[in-house]
């Protein structure tokens, strides 16, 4: 079963994750400055940046994703047509 997702759907995504990734960053600033953090902890800023750059490039990942499976069928088919030739010419 193949997932449907839809251009609105991967723009609602995107906000997403860019305005989760703005109130992590918040939150971070707010823990340094008014809980004294020793440091800033940006891991849920970067998660949220990285699941944010996913759905933007969310086709560019498809095509990527698409053509190496293209890729795969052609080595393959060649690699059976060698093996078909080399059984009949022994």
């Amino acid at each position: 079963m193949k997932l449907k997702i839809r251009d609105k759907d991967i723009q609602f995504i995107y906000y997403f994750f860019a305005t989760m990734m703005v109130i992590s960053i918040v939150a971070a600033c707010y823990k340094k400055f008014f809980q004294h953090a020793d440091q800033f902890d940006l891991s849920a800023f970067y998660t949220f940046f990285v699941m944010m750059l996913f759905a933007r490039f969310y086709y560019a990942i498809q095509y990527v994703l698409e053509k190496i499976e293209q890729i795969n069928r052609r080595e393959r088919q060649r690699q059976l047509d060698f093996e078909a030739k080399t059984k009949t010419q022994s």
